[in-house]
């Protein structure tokens, strides 16, 4: 990432927190509010400082100032020189822009770029809106098969890819900054579905697996599903507790996710059928070939062609295989998945 690109995103405060994050901040400077036009600054901000047209060869001295700029494009930000020497929410800070949605347009020969940098690439119809909230990032709409009802709110430096022939009948994601989403090759999602993808997670599913209704994924670190799986309806993926935990003795964070490790992590294996109102959380993995019982809260790791079920969630039965046809007569039917458990 540029640093001075990285910088720009730094800055950057959604509207409501400015007040607090001047208050915070400023030390006694002189404030300046930099915009298109002088009367940009929001009533409740005027009493703070004075207001000053945003011109590149601005020659009035910053040095000891703290810097406020309205709606600000990264092409522009990236003009301005004296910047340099100036450090994020420390010395200056960005009010974010209002989401903007992405027009209707097919972009597949040329994909759709705005001054923030942003890039779409696909076919975006009437069912599916995209509003830009950030700076830097990509959402990739390949040759899908059908999308009747997608929503999605994305930040700064995050990758959304939907691989060819998916079917989206219901899908609402709110992207964080710095994160990666992919879905492969013939992937379905049903209604009502709802994802969040928080900042630097990831979430990863592979080809031909298929979720129900009522899906709920939530990624505070990294989720990684496989492929061929089946998600029955009304399951959740909560990969991260979303509200920090500290220890009263200490005062150490107890549930940091930050850190990149198989605790903060889910990883389902490939072939795995999660049954009806499960919860996987995070810390868990799944092998290749298992069964997750209905209403199984699941957390720890298992091996493969397994039988997973209870609250919490332990192995019932080893050596299973099980295949998407009903009432199949032959194990054969199941296919490459057809393995003995592997215990460790």
């Amino acid at each position: 990432m540029d640093k001075k690109i990285e910088k720009y995103c730094n800055a950057c405060v959604i509207e409501k927190r400015v007040e607090q994050v001047i208050r915070e901040n400023h030390k006694g400077r002189k404030i300046y509010f930099f915009g298109k036009e002088t009367g940009q600054s929001p009533p409740s901000l005027l009493f703070f400082g004075e207001s000053v047209s945003l011109d590149a060869n601005f020659q009035k001295s910053v040095e000891n100032a703290y810097l406020i700029f309205f709606n600000l494009d990264v092409e522009n930000f990236l003009q301005i020189k004296w910047i340099d020497d100036f450090e994020p929410i420390n010395d200056f800070l960005i009010i974010k822009r209002h989401p903007r949605r992405v027009p209707i347009g097919d972009y597949r020969e040329k994909e759709f770029t705005d001054s923030y940098m942003n890039k779409v690439q696909g076919v975006v119809t009437e069912d599916i809106v995209i509003y830009l909230r950030g700076s830097s990032s990509k959402v990739i709409l390949n040759d899908y098969e059908k999308i009747g009802s997608l929503k999605i709110h994305v930040d700064d430096f995050s990758n959304i890819v939907f691989k060819d022939a998916i079917f989206i009948y219901d899908l609402e994601m709110f992207v964080d900054r710095g994160c990666n989403v992919i879905f492969g090759n013939n992937c379905i999602i049903r209604n009502n579905s709802i994802i969040f993808c928080r900042d630097q997670s990831s979430i990863e599913v592979g080809e031909k697996t298929t979720f129900g209704r009522n899906l709920t994924i939530a990624s505070h670190n990294n989720i990684k599903i496989g492929k061929d799986c089946l998600i029955s309806n009304d399951c959740i993926f909560q990969c991260g507790d979303g509200h920090s935990i500290f220890d009263v003795c200490t005062g150490l964070l107890c549930n940091d996710t930050r850190v990149k490790n198989e605790k903060n992590s889910i990883d389902v294996g490939d072939h795995t059928w999660i049954g009806l109102r499960s919860t996987i959380l995070n810390g868990t993995k799944v092998g290749a070939g298992s069964i997750v019982a209905c209403g199984a809260i699941v957390k720890g790791q298992f091996f493969n062609n397994c039988m997973i079920g209870g609250v919490p969630a332990k192995v019932l039965k080893n050596n299973i295989a099980w295949c998407h046809q009903k009432n199949a007569s032959n194990i054969s039917s199941c296919g490459k998945y057809v393995k003995r458990t592997e215990l460790l």
